[in-house]
């Protein structure tokens, strides 16, 4: 929540944990509502995000081994193409670009839906 006094700006953050986010909202709300209420806040706002969704992957371990893949690289190659982060650099005509690997969007946005990558 950002609040404003009028001659400064001061920050309050805070980390909630849940198995539904969505629970949060309503309570974010309500604090909002009791900032303007007090009468000492020019300005309040909540910001409730939903932006780090996770999901838990359980690898067939038996039929990894018979593909004779190694499982730790399995783990390793799944991060690469979900976890957003550059694996490398290129250069064309001057420019530096980041190479970041990414399965589809659509094969990513839900637990259920990486299960029809292709």
């Amino acid at each position: 929540m950002n609040t404003d006094s009028g001659d400064r700006e001061h920050r309050f953050r805070g980390k909630v944990n849940t198995a539904e986010p969505a629970e949060l909202v309503d309570p974010a709300n309500q604090l909002v509502g009791k900032a303007f209420e007090s009468g000492l806040f020019l300005f309040a706002d909540a910001d409730v995000k939903f932006d780090q969704p996770q999901a838990e992957v359980v690898f067939d371990r038996d039929k990894v081994r018979s593909l004779g893949v190694d499982l730790s690289q399995t783990g390793a190659d799944l991060s690469a193409l979900v976890g957003g982060d550059y694996v490398n650099r290129f250069s064309i005509q001057g420019r530096s670009y980041k190479v970041i690997p990414q399965v589809k969007r659509a094969e990513r946005l839900t637990p259920s839906s990486s299960r029809t990558c292709t």
